[in-house]
């Protein structure tokens, strides 16, 4: 184990001497400092999108440019590190991982109405929402306007030209 001390400078009461001091701060590992890029924020596609309540890992992977993997001591030669706030173990045997990106509730940025009346079938996704409210599910993976949120419960809009989130997740 390691410790790290602070040097403080001590003034006197009358102000006319100081001496210093070092103060022990709480003990640090080496393994504890290392800290890589998060891997959701810096390579394109390589997390999934998911709903606000996505699973914590907070571990360091290797990136190989196609699947991310728990770190394990040094990255192979073709891989990079990175860090992984959200994801999950998809391979205990491979340690290979699912990372996600979770998206903001809708309701939590002000998309949601209350729904009409019963609704039937919910249907929960991704959805993009322009500044104005209105919102399409969204095609492929960016949202080409506005905010890219998850909606618990939405429905096609009376025009058929878009979509209305009516929920919260309760």
């Amino acid at each position: 184990m390691l410790r790290s001390t602070n040097i403080v400078t001590v003034l006197t009461a009358a102000g006319l001497g100081f001496g210093i001091y070092f103060a022990p701060t709480a003990p640090t590992t080496a393994v504890a400092a290392e800290s890589f890029t998060p891997l959701c924020n810096s390579v394109a596609d390589a997390c999934e999108y998911s709903g606000p309540n996505a699973p914590v890992l907070r571990e360091d992977v290797c990136w190989d440019g196609s699947m991310a993997t728990l770190k394990v001591g040094d990255c192979p030669t073709d891989s990079r590190p990175y860090s992984v706030t959200y994801g999950e173990v998809a391979n205990p045997t491979t340690l290979e991982i699912i990372a996600y990106q979770p998206l903001p509730n809708a309701c939590d940025l002000g998309y949601c109405l209350p729904a009409p009346g019963p609704i039937i079938v919910e249907v929960a996704g991704f959805l993009c929402c322009d500044p104005q409210g209105n919102c399409t599910v969204l095609e492929g993976k960016y949202c080409p306007m506005g905010d890219l949120v998850y909606c618990f419960n939405y429905t096609q809009n009376e025009e058929g030209d878009g979509v209305t989130c009516h929920d919260d997740e309760d």
